[in-house]
């Protein structure tokens, strides 16, 4: 690489991850790299196994920011990335999610990205012509963790043992468990000469054989089944004998949590969940189209600006538009069904009315809000009388940028209320 490379090192769960300043001093005194190591948090082994993107999302988030962050700060320099066991996963989630990123390396350990992750999805954004170099993944033989989250929960795979086995991802196994890459002689003769851009060589066990412990074979069971059988059982009782778990309700009422609440409190809660799913649904495909289709087109504008490839723009911008203004209505019919009074507001469902917390009433304004920004930069794009200068294409594509991040924000608050499931914040009226 003629250029000094910028590595990022990214960790696993349940650590504070001391060994990165460790690793990132035998780099740098090897090599004339720039090394960041990049923490997002503890992260316990409840969320890692809970199968809910809503449990996993947090440190992804803090991930693409970070790497976002570099990119900008570093823009002309190789970018190579180590990432560990739960750091695996959520890289490939915000490499997947955001194709303006673009590396140089990527080198897995301890991985739990699922095997049929499809690395073709993303080929564009590895620098290089050939990727099989450019995305390496180390595997530990003796490694039961990748083989543990892939049976015990879902979204997961066994590659940080078994590999890929794929045509564009080097997989390189190695007699270690989990978290034995993270020695000094390890990172020295192995990492240090994929950081000095050298061919990828072969390890000691892929020259002489060998392979995961028998036993191995037993943990590879479909483990994440029995607490979905025992859920079933446990909610079959539920139904069957409602009064003997719940102490019972008065006539007319039904168990919610540790309350009795009416038939039409409940009706007018999934009557609200609703409302919110419609508004987070224009928000995905509003983000789904700037992130997927609308940026890589003003990249490619920015570069290079054409009448042909300003159209395309105008074209994707006028889709957009209209998703835009589909969102804004939406807010906006919600806004006309619900009335402040005080604290709460009082929406008017399909049961009649329902008195509520304001969170959820502010939620949506705010979002109508950021819509209403959107408008102005979109409509100015479809509305140019001739094709713009490279300078004020990249001033509006920074200004949906910034406010496409404005939106996942917000977009994530609607979504803590989609999912809160706590006790009733109120009562029916």
């Amino acid at each position: 690489m003629s250029e000094a490379p910028v590595v990022i090192l990214v960790h696993g769960i349940r650590t504070a991850a001391w060994w990165q300043n460790r690793i990132a001093s035998v780099i740098e005194s090897e090599t004339s790299a720039t090394v960041i190591p990049i923490k997002y948090g503890y992260f316990d082994l409840l969320r890692f196994w809970c199968p809910f993107g809503i449990c996993r999302s947090g440190p992804i988030e803090k991930l693409r920011q970070q790497i976002e962050g570099v990119g900008k700060h570093y823009a002309d320099r190789p970018l190579i990335v180590f990432a560990h066991s739960y750091g695996t996963y959520a890289l490939t989630r915000v490499i997947l999610q955001n194709p303006y990123f673009r590396f140089d390396r990527i080198i897995l350990c301890g991985s739990v990205v699922p095997s049929d992750f499809d690395w073709r999805a993303v080929e564009d954004q590895i620098r290089g012509a050939e990727k099989r170099d450019a995305i390496i993944n180390e595997c530990g033989t003796r490694d039961i963790w990748p083989v543990m989250a892939q049976s015990g929960t879902w979204g997961y795979g066994a590659t940080g043992t078994y590999g890929f086995g794929t045509f564009n991802v080097r997989d390189r196994f190695h007699d270690i468990t989990h978290s034995d890459y993270f020695t000094n002689e390890f990172v020295k003769a192995y990492w240090i000469p994929l950081v000095k851009g050298d061919k990828v060589t072969f390890s000691d066990l892929d020259t002489q054989g060998g392979g995961t412990p028998a036993w191995f074979n037993l943990l590879r069971l479909p483990l994440k089944w029995i607490p979905l059988a025992a859920a079933a059982v446990a909610a079959a009782l539920l139904v069957v004998h409602p009064v003997k778990l719940f102490g019972g309700c008065a006539e007319g009422l039904k168990p919610y949590k540790d309350q009795c609440v009416t038939e039409d409190w409940l009706a007018g809660r999934k009557d609200l969940k609703r409302q919110l799913g419609d508004v987070v649904a224009e928000v995905n495909k509003t983000l789904d189209l700037k992130g997927g289709r609308l940026f890589p087109l003003m990249d490619a504008y920015e570069a290079d600006p054409t009448p042909e490839k300003w159209a395309e723009i105008v074209e994707v911008a006028d889709v957009l538009l209209k998703q835009i203004d589909d969102g804004v209505a939406k807010a906006l019919a919600y806004d006309s069904r619900i009335s402040d009074i005080g604290n709460n507001i009082i929406l008017i469902t399909s049961t009649g009315k329902q008195t509520i917390e304001k969170k959820y009433s502010n939620a949506f304004s705010t979002v109508e809000k950021q819509w209403d920004g959107r408008q102005f930069v979109v409509k100015q794009i479809t509305t140019v009388k001739e094709i713009p200068s490279v300078e004020q294409a990249r001033q509006w594509h920074q200004q949906l940028f910034d406010m496409h991040q404005q939106l996942q924000a917000e977009m994530g608050k609607l979504m803590d209320l989609l999912d809160d499931d706590g006790e009733p914040g109120g009562s029916s009226a």
